[in-house]
């Protein structure tokens, strides 16, 4: 199928890009980062001090989960800014779109090329991952393996966003665009307190309505409280993961509709 042949074209020229190479590098960084608290750890466990212990361990997965999340993230969104981008600067994506494949065809290719790779990003930072599982003696259960999907998640949204939005504008308009959407649920609660000061109440309805156009990225925080020993909300946590998931799955059709409908040149920019 020429979906998957397109998929594998992409996926050997982002390998080649060594991109892999620094993120193990970055993945070492974490560790000589945490490597201090894990020592702390280590000598609250001899002294016998469970209660220190815990929380330290606690907040080397957390600061470990983040630290992850953000260069994924990054990962993401530089491939989703520019995985196409670059086959029209270089002029390759002519010579691929002479061949008998829809251009759908094509945009579908190069996102899964861009998925699998910034998977194997993540199969990189979940190596460190189940071993600071493995140092902390926490366990690796449905919590833990939940927070790790979460982020993920995250980064293939920050990627899905980028994607769309690169076919549609200006490269360095894409990333701050996908940085405002990734967290246009943080940057709204920013508004009320201020619109307070000036005594000026939004209705419920509105804010409904501005958010429900945005992915919740802030609803899975409901994970890192529940590791932090407080209590788990199955039901939020499973409709936020559908919410995100969904959310992707709209940037790729949007994606497909604005390729599809785009005039394609050498000197697009």
């Amino acid at each position: 199928m020429m979906v998957w042949l397109i998929a594998g074209i992409v996926l050997r020229r982002l390998l080649r890009s060594k991109l892999l190479g620094i993120t193990l590098v970055i993945a070492i960084l974490i560790f000589a980062l945490l490597s201090s608290s894990l020592l702390m750890l280590r000598n609250a466990r001899s002294a016998g001090d469970t209660e220190v212990a815990n929380q330290l361990s606690a907040n080397v997965i957390l600061s470990a989960l983040a630290l992850m999340g953000f260069f994924a993230c990054l990962v993401g969104l530089a491939n989703g800014v520019t995985v196409i981008r670059r086959e029209i600067r270089e002029g390759t994506i002519f010579s691929v779109l002479s061949k008998p494949l829809t251009r759908a065809e094509y945009l579908l290719g190069s996102y899964i090329g861009s998925l699998v790779y910034l998977s194997f990003v993540w199969i990189i930072f979940g190596l460190l991952y189940l071993g600071l599982v493995y140092l902390t003696r926490q366990p690796m259960g449905k919590l833990l393996g939940l927070i790790l999907l979460a982020r993920w998640v995250y980064s293939v949204l920050m990627m899905s966003v980028a994607f769309f939005l690169a076919l549609r504008f200006n490269a360095w308009i894409a990333v701050v665009l996908s940085v405002v959407v990734y967290n246009a649920d943080s940057l709204y609660n920013i508004f009320p307190p201020l619109l307070r000061l000036v005594h000026v109440e939004l209705p419920d309805w509105v804010k409904g309505t501005v958010l429900f156009l945005f992915p919740s990225t802030n609803s899975l925080d409901v994970l890192f409280e529940s590791l932090l020993k407080a209590r788990l909300n199955p039901a939020p946590v499973q409709w936020a993961f559908l919410s995100l998931i969904d959310y992707c799955a709209i940037m790729v059709l949007l994606a497909w509709v604005v390729f599809r409908r785009q005039e394609l040149s050498p000197s697009t920019e």
